[in-house]
């Protein structure tokens, strides 16, 4: 996997389909990527995952707002008020760390796809981890999960399994989308929504399982998500990433709307 380029251009607007936006999507330059050698994601900077294959590489896509951002789907973390965004990467692994600066305070939102490793315990085929932090102040941000199979030609049935949250199912394929936080299901079905309120200290977790022909595995939360981190960043995830650096991978301003 190549590590993208630092950049410095102006500000991209991200689309938002909830709105019906008709901002411009961001270039491929502006997109950085998490994996765990099988598969990869890539994130934009406004904490937009728009394009996601599964189970690997040569999979159909499930999120594909890069190609499309109307009908593409996504899986978005972003403050809800305008916002500056710099990012980085954790050592010499793909674990992205995007920190998000608000008039109102700042928060870091942590992305990547865990290596399983522990052949003693079930695991799920696939797992997107996404940890957000408060760093100072308070900063609300909104989670939109918008999952579109098969590069959108598919629809997604969105099923609620209480406090395991949520399920997308299509095919013989599943989605598990599982967070400390109220998710509910958009007015039009079509998407999972939900809040987040940070502050300085305080962290929540969302986690994304995935499975195909196989049962549903759900990955717990909290203490258990920040190990699967703190593997990923001391080891887990370093070989597969030698390209990647600390470095930061360039700064924008965004205006959420």
């Amino acid at each position: 996997m190549i590590a993208p380029r630092a950049s410095t251009r102006p500000a991209q607007r991200q689309a938002s389909v909830a709105a019906g936006a008709n901002a411009v999507a961001p270039e491929i330059g502006d997109y950085a990527i998490i994996g765990d050698c099988r598969t990869a994601a890539l994130v934009s900077r406004d904490g937009s995952i728009d394009w996601l294959c599964l189970p690997h590489f040569s999979g159909r896509s499930v999120f594909a707002a890069i190609l499309d951002p109307e009908r593409g789907g996504r899986f978005c973390i972003r403050p809800k008020r305008p916002f500056q965004a710099t990012r980085r990467y954790l050592g010499s692994t793909p674990v992205l760390e995007t920190t998000f600066e608000t008039e109102s305070g700042t928060a870091r939102l942590t992305d990547l796809i865990p290596v399983a490793e522990d052949a003693s315990a079930i695991q799920p085929t696939r797992e997107i981890l996404r940890v957000i932090e408060g760093v100072a102040g308070e900063v609300e941000l909104e989670v939109r999960f918008e999952p579109r199979p098969d590069y959108a030609r598919v629809p997604p049935r969105f099923g609620s399994r209480g406090t395991l949250g949520w399920a997308c199912t299509w095919s013989d394929e599943l989605f598990l989308l599982r967070g400390d936080m109220l998710l509910e299901l958009a007015s039009d079905a079509t998407a999972v929504l939900g809040c987040i309120k940070t502050s300085a200290g305080k962290k929540r977790y969302l986690s994304l399982c995935y499975a195909k022909a196989d049962i549903g595995v759900i990955a717990p939360l909290g203490e258990a998500a920040d190990e699967r981190m703190r593997t990923a960043v001391g080891g887990g995830l370093a070989g597969a990433a030698d390209a990647f650096t600390e470095a930061p991978i360039g700064t924008q301003s965004c205006v959420a709307r």
